[in-house]
């Protein structure tokens, strides 16, 4: 008896916390959520969805992210209050009964809004790249996800090019050139970020640079080999600041940058790479954005973007970078 009245008065208080319990569907260009039962509208492509009410414990609904012609389901987002992050199945179930197993268990005394965001990418010719760092896998040797890295060497006029060389396995996630970091976000950055600083250990032609007091241009960067229909008008997106620790002073350059090299021209650019000055950052985010134009006679060249930082002398080069977004505004 004494059971079963404990139960009676778990479910009357679970219920009366179901109260404030909100699902929010958000979605991106590029595909819709469906809710399988019908029971809800589907959450149309770029679009904050009417909120969906969580008032019992016979709650049990299946979100299926559902990508439009020309895109792929990437993933669901890993942010602060989202659900199913980093998952790669498309169909996410949220449910509240039983209890004890309910995926929705833990947000159940919040009155407040949790969310689900699906991210899709395109597959077409065009540039599509966004990346958090939430779902990047921080114990591994490298940063994954395609990021790879490459060092300039120049003399200590800064001018004189003496050499560089590619960094084996990618960029690194370690305690040279870049690696992903924990509580340097805010809210919108959530928990895992990339700080990208010096080679401090750069080795060329048996000579340690720092030491010599020649200049070491770390770059970290995505690369793609265009196509002629890759032809547009893209925007480079990132959150960035100051670290807490080692940030990059004044003795020391970082951008981030955007460029396209000519394989067939000894992989000079094209044109003057497009750039942001991001040794002028503070230690409060910031969004910045730049812009660059691909043309149909760059198919086979390099696209490149990301961030590069120059020094010498071991002087402090950090710079913490989020929320990476490479997106087409307009085509041709």
């Amino acid at each position: 008896m004494n059971t079963l009245l404990f139960r009676l008065l778990a479910v009357a208080t679970a219920v009366s916390l179901l109260s404030g319990c909100f699902i929010r569907v958000n979605t991106a260009p590029g595909g819709v959520v469906e809710i399988q039962s019908g029971n809800f509208p589907t959450c149309q492509s770029d679009t904050e969805c009417e909120d969906i009410p969580v008032v019992d414990f016979l709650f049990d609904e299946t979100f299926v992210a559902v990508a439009d012609e020309g895109y792929d389901f990437v993933r669901w987002k890993q942010a602060s209050l989202h659900f199913y992050g980093c998952s790669t199945n498309p169909a996410a179930r949220l449910y509240t009964a039983p209890l004890e197993d309910s995926t929705l268990a833990v947000f159940l005394e919040r009155e407040d809004v949790t969310f689900l965001t699906p991210v899709f990418r395109s597959t077409g010719p065009d540039v599509d790249y966004s990346s958090g760092f939430e779902c990047n896998d921080i114990t591994s040797e490298a940063l994954g996800d395609n990021w790879v890295s490459y060092v300039n060497i120049f003399e200590a006029d800064g001018s004189t090019y003496v050499g560089g060389y590619a960094v084996e396995g990618g960029a690194p996630n370690s305690g040279n050139i870049s690696a992903l970091t924990l509580n340097e976000g805010g809210t919108d950055q959530f928990l895992r970020q990339l700080n990208v600083f010096s080679n401090y250990d750069s080795e060329y032609n048996g000579q340690l640079q720092h030491e010599r007091g020649q200049f070491v241009e770390v770059n970290v960067y995505q690369e793609y080999r265009l196509g002629a229909e890759a032809a547009g008008t893209y925007v480079f997106t990132f959150d960035a600041k100051l670290p807490g620790e080692g940030a990059l002073t004044a003795a020391s350059q970082a951008i981030a940058f955007a460029k396209v090299l000519d394989p067939e021209n000894s992989y000079q650019p094209t044109e003057p790479p497009v750039t942001t000055d991001t040794g002028t950052l503070g230690t409060t985010w910031e969004t910045r954005s730049i812009e660059i134009t691909l043309t149909s006679e760059m198919a086979g060249m390099l696209l490149q973007f990301g961030f590069a930082n120059t020094a010498t002398n071991y002087d402090p080069t950090g710079i913490i970078y989020d929320n990476v977004s490479f997106k087409i505004v307009s085509e041709g």
